[in-house]
């Protein structure tokens, strides 16, 4: 039975007396015809769509409802998706009303289906939209996904991928990244001891949207959040976090290097820590020489040392060493580096020893004559035995009993 079969049909019995019959009505129970001209209005300010459309012209006169669905336009597939869920409108008659801001993807266009549906079923297949509609842009709704960073010690490299939400054109992506030292002083005087720029550090970096990697310029041995948000022309979605530290490095030059002079053979070296450590200070190497050729005899023209962790006066704001025997009237050059994982520059300084003469000679005290060779040299020991008697400079002198005379 079609639908084309619905109407009045008569039936008839006859026989030799006579002829006897009935009309019957007959309805044929259908899915209805298709609705015709669908029409969208434009999605208003407030995300509002509307559509109307005209009724089908045969329902088989049972009671009808609609299914509004909606087909995205996929700019790589030049065909429309109609496979996406369609929406029981019990009561429409002939338009519908959604919001779509929550319902449709963002940015994106579509056709709108209509299907007239009863009880039977629905029309063969829905009837789509004269126009299309485009859904406004949003910010975006996941963060940026896949985010990787390289820690050199002083960049950092920053990889991501778009959205897996985007909701419209990403235009930009703004990444903030936080960097705090990542010392940690084992005692107190190491934390008072310390010099390093002022923490926390921010920096801001703006990207093109079409942008997704980024190499930052960093310090060695600091921890670093990095923040990275993407933008369409709505505003920003969800922030993706990550967290990194950067290697030590080696450190920068010691500053502030100074000497004093004790005597014409007794030298104090002093300097500051460097500004940027950039590290955990394993160790100082300190050395001295001099180019020239003394006449004094027995004394010094060069020699090295090292300052480790555990010296006592290491983690001082500071630092010191002392050296003894250098030759009279000479000109030094010294010379002091810092170590974390590697050895930083040098500081270099140029002293003069000063020429020895009698001033400052503790004459009546008591002092070792025998370290007093024919050319003067002072004692090692400021504090030693026996008595200066007399002193006669540049000129040697005799040892007379334990007891010096001038000759």
């Amino acid at each position: 039975v079609r639908r084309d079969h619905r109407g009045n049909y008569t039936c008839l019995a006859t026989n030799a007396a006579s002829t006897s019959g009935d009309i019957v009505d007959l309805f044929v129970l259908d899915i209805p015809d298709m609705v015709t001209e669908v029409i969208a209005s434009p999605i208003n300010s407030s995300g509002l769509l509307s559509v109307r459309w005209t009724i089908p012209s045969d329902t088989s006169g049972l009671p009808v409802h609609y299914l509004v669905g909606f087909a995205a336009i996929v700019t790589s597939e030049p065909v429309l998706r109609l496979n996406m869920s369609m929406e029981v409108c019990q009561t429409c008659i002939a338009s519908f009303q959604l919001n779509v801001t929550d319902a449709l993807a963002a940015a994106t266009i579509y056709h709108v289906l209509v299907s007239a549906c009863n009880r039977i079923g629905c029309s063969n297949r829905p009837a789509v939209s004269e126009n299309t509609i485009e859904t406004p842009e949003q910010a975006p709704a996941s963060p940026p996904a896949h985010v990787e960073v390289e820690a050199q010690p002083h960049t950092l490299t920053v990889h991501w991928t778009a959205p897996s939400r985007p909701r419209g054109q990403i235009t930009s992506y703004m990444l903030n990244i936080t960097s705090t030292s990542s010392f940690r002083p084992e005692r107190e005087r190491e934390r008072r001891a310390l010099t390093r720029p002022a923490y926390p550090m921010v920096t801001v970096v703006e990207v093109p949207g079409n942008q997704t990697s980024l190499v930052v310029d960093a310090a060695p041995f600091t921890s670093n959040q990095i923040t990275i948000q993407a933008f369409t022309a709505v505003g920003g979605g969800p922030v993706a976090r990550v967290r990194i530290d950067t290697p030590e490095s080696v450190p920068t030059a010691p500053t502030n290097f100074t000497f004093s002079a004790l005597s014409g053979q007794f030298v104090t070296l002093e300097w500051s820590p460097p500004v940027l450590q950039n590290g955990i200070l394993r160790s100082y190497d300190i050395d001295y020489n001099t180019s020239a050729h003394p006449s004094f005899e027995g004394c010094s023209v060069g020699g090295s040392t090292q300052i480790d962790r555990d010296d006592d006066t290491f983690q001082t704001q500071r630092r010191s060493v002392d050296f003894v025997s250098l030759c009279p009237d000479t000109g030094y050059e010294a010379r002091v580096r810092a170590t974390t994982v590697g050895k930083g520059n040098y500081t270099t300084l140029t002293f003069n020893t000063s020429a020895l003469n009698c001033s400052g000679l503790p004459v009546g005290e008591n002092i070792n004559t025998t370290l007093l060779q024919n050319t003067f040299s002072m004692p090692d020991d400021i504090y030693p035995t026996g008595t200066v008697v007399m002193v006669e400079c540049n000129l040697g002198f005799n040892l007379t009993s334990g007891s010096l005379r001038r000759r």
